[in-house]
């Protein structure tokens, strides 16, 4: 191709682009070397910090795993202990509660002693018979000695009150307890209106029975209207029906843990109500005397 220059200067051109180009494939050469050489040294590095970064986080890997374990040991303790516990209380308050349940039955029982005086009582013009027996005369005599005649005849002279059952309030549902205290004032009255009658202290000592009577529509709504028409002296006919409305409600607590809100509405009004009468008084009877008011 370069046959038209003089030969010499085909030499020199030839023996200079040889060299040229051998220069130009060294440098390249070298140029590759050494950047290979130093991407390796840069991926040796990055392996390295990734190497220790792995090592690192599986080493808080290890702690993080030994520290959960630690932890959820601790919380399974405390969890086994605090469920230990209260399958424990449970246990005792379980028992506690039947044991309140059975004295509250028991002295129901126990009061039954006074229901045939306290119907005697709801036989006759209780009202009446105060009355005529305040009497200093001899109808008054006849009607005192009437009274003294029920009054041993069904033994409330001989009836000894059972020990104090206010202690197991606490324990039972309050409708139980609620029922109960209605039962209690249910035979309560009649045994002083025959006390009265029997004494001959008339009906004037007699407190105002209204709270008794919102007690006892409050116990048997759907005895309120007959309730209210006939006063204090219905009060007798409604001792067996209390009796088995808190036979059933005890049984129902034995049953049920669960307890019902009417219910607790319920017990919240007859409570009340029975709080404005009075607790009773177990000198003599189980009955509240205080619904006798003392001579002014």
């Amino acid at each position: 191709m370069m046959n038209w220059l003089p030969p010499e200067w085909q030499a020199a051109i030839t023996t200079s682009a040889v060299g040229s180009l051998l220069v130009t494939a060294g440098c390249f050469i070298l140029a590759t070397l050494f950047k290979a050489s130093i991407e390796k040294g840069i991926q040796n590095g990055m392996d390295i910090k990734i190497e220790t970064i792995r090592s690192e986080f599986r080493k808080s890997e290890i702690e993080l795993q030994n520290y959960l374990k630690s932890k959820e040991a601790q919380i399974e303790a405390l969890r086994s202990s605090a469920l230990s516990g209260l399958a424990t209380r449970h246990a005792a308050l379980d028992k506690r509660r039947l044991e309140a349940t059975e004295k509250v039955w028991g002295t129901a029982i126990h009061l039954g002693q006074l229901k045939l005086a306290a119907k005697a009582v709801g036989a006759m013009n209780i009202e009446y018979a105060i009355t005529v027996a305040s009497k200093a005369d001899a109808e008054g005599t006849k009607y005192r000695e009437l009274a003294d005649i029920i009054w041993k005849t069904f033994g409330v002279d001989k009836y000894k009150a059972a020990e104090s059952i206010d202690v197991e309030r606490p324990f039972v549902s309050p409708y139980v307890w609620a029922l109960f205290t209605a039962y209690r004032h249910s035979l309560s009255h009649p045994i002083i209106q025959l006390n009265c009658m029997r004494t001959g202290v008339g009906s004037s000592i007699l407190a105002d029975p209204k709270p008794l009577l919102n007690m006892m529509k409050t116990a048997i709504p759907s005895k309120e209207e007959v309730i209210e028409s006939s006063g204090p002296r219905i009060f007798p006919d409604l001792i067996d029906e209390l009796e088995e409305l808190l036979l059933v409600e005890i049984q129902k607590s034995l049953n049920n843990d669960d307890v019902d809100q009417e219910n607790i509405c319920k017990a919240t009004k007859i409570i009340m109500a029975a709080e404005k009468i009075g607790a009773p008084d177990a000198t003599e009877f189980e009955i509240p005397f205080n619904l006798l008011r003392q001579n002014s």
